[in-house]
């Protein structure tokens, strides 16, 4: 008889082997994609957090913005500002026509007319005294509306909605500091009088008006020479009309904004402190040389992130803007 073949079944089948090529493949595929995926979910979250905080930084932008114009126009309002500088530049006139009458009448020996040319010379001068006195209190009103009107802008910042994504999160804009002052290279409204060659000569020679266009420079003081020094006769920045156009409210570079005053925040408690002041610390905190024609409002908005917000920073944001131009003066063509 023949001899069986036996066939060994464990050599005939492929053998299985762990270091095979194809399964080490497949299982760097796979930490491959794994791999991406993480990426793309990182790459997704930090897009979505610069999205958050360019998107909180407009909103402060758009806040700042809002206020500053807003501020802006209390400045101006209804043409306090310019009626005022037209107002101080006539009491100006009045007193150097009076001093002028007085002394040539003295000059020239006209001794009946000399007490009624003192009297008109005396009423010029108290008449100077209450308008400086007046623009010193329109000065502080200015400065009291400014404040109720960044108060109430304060409430209505309060009334907005923060944004989160539960892991990061930003809080609605704060205002930190509110300053006033002007625009550089910006003079006043207030134009030379025609009328007086002699005393736009005077203006010209110390510097105080503009030869080429005869309008007087911004924030000076045009004190008047000789017995009448003593007198001050303060013309605020103010843009003037060209024609019978007149500028609006705009917002403004930050560089040229030249500051003159830090503005006191309005307390938000209810004026408690504001009541603890006594008048003069009162007066003393309103008061300011020119009167401002431009506002620089410094706002916040708070950012954090993580669970317990253990990362957080302040994104920062300036606007400035000036006050509306002034009106033509009701006296000239």
């Amino acid at each position: 008889m023949r001899p069986e073949k036996r066939i060994d079944m464990a050599t005939s089948l492929p053998i299985k082997s762990r270091n095979n090529p194809a399964s080490r493949a497949r299982g760097n595929m796979l930490l491959l994609i794994a791999l991406l995926g993480g990426i793309i979910i990182v790459v997704v979250v930090i897009g979505i957090g610069v999205m958050l905080v360019l998107f909180s930084q407009q909103k402060g932008r758009q806040s700042a913005d809002e206020l500053a114009l807003t501020l802006a126009q209390v400045l101006n309002r209804d043409d306090r500002q310019g009626q005022m500088n037209n107002l101080v530049e006539r009491s100006r006139e009045l007193v150097f026509s009076s001093r002028k009458a007085y002394d040539d009448c003295v000059s020239e020996e006209f001794h009946n007319m000399e007490p009624l040319m003192r009297d008109l010379l005396e009423e010029s001068r108290t008449g100077a005294q209450h308008v400086e006195k007046t623009r010193e209190s329109l000065s502080a009103a200015i400065l009291a509306d400014m404040q109720i009107a960044q108060k109430d802008f304060n409430q209505r910042l309060k009334q907005a909605q923060s944004f989160s994504l539960g892991w990061m999160k930003t809080a609605v804009p704060t205002l930190k500091q509110l300053e006033l002052g002007s625009i550089e290279k910006v003079n006043s409204n207030v134009m030379a009088p025609p009328g007086f060659a002699e005393l736009r000569k005077l203006d010209e020679k110390i510097g105080i008006c503009d030869p080429q266009s005869g309008v007087y420079f911004g924030n000076i003081n045009a004190k008047l020479p000789g017995a009448d020094g003593d007198l001050d006769f303060k013309l605020s920045s103010l843009a003037p009309p060209v024609g019978s156009t007149v500028s609006a409210a705009r917002l403004t570079d930050s560089r040229v904004f030249k500051q003159s005053k830090v503005l006191p925040l309005a307390s938000e408690g209810g004026g408690d402190k504001d009541a603890s002041q006594t008048e003069e610390e009162k007066r003393k905190a309103q008061r300011i040389y020119q009167i401002p024609s431009a506002v620089k409002v410094k706002l916040s908005v708070a950012v954090s992130a993580g669970g317990t917000n253990q990362l957080q920073d302040h994104l920062g944001v300036i606007t400035t803007a000036t006050t509306g131009g002034a009106q033509p003066a009701p006296d000239l063509p």
